[in-house]
């Protein structure tokens, strides 16, 4: 991390760094890194450490993607860097929706079990 005009701090959204991974059946995948700046003492401010800020910043960009619909479930939890239970139960957590259907979505789920039933 550095500083920037005395009162500015980077951080790394990942703690680690890699240009390539071999993820589940040896698949590789290229991984990118942003950095953002946020104020010096933010993190403390939280009751945070700096590794806890930069988790919780990548965690909370993928919650609000998803959320969206801008990414999968999959592409969410791999962003957060987390496993999936723990994805969807720190979604819960924070008030996330795991499932984010319109009205119109949820009316054709309804209407499909109801016919299922028949």
């Amino acid at each position: 991390m550095s500083v920037h005009d005395g009162c500015m701090r980077e951080v790394d959204l990942r703690t680690y760094v890699v240009s390539t991974i071999i993820g589940k059946e040896g698949a590789r995948h290229v991984v990118k890194q942003i950095t953002i700046s946020y104020p010096e003492g933010l993190p403390a401010a939280l009751n945070l450490s700096e590794e806890q800020f930069a988790a919780e910043v990548r965690f909370l960009a993928a919650a609000k993607l998803l959320e969206m619909g801008k990414l999968s479930s999959g592409k969410a939890v791999d962003l957060a860097g987390l496993g999936r239970v723990d994805f969807l139960q720190k979604l819960g957590a924070y008030d996330f929706h795991a499932i984010n259907l319109d009205d119109q979505e949820i009316e054709a789920e309804l209407k499909a079990a109801a016919d299922l039933e028949r």
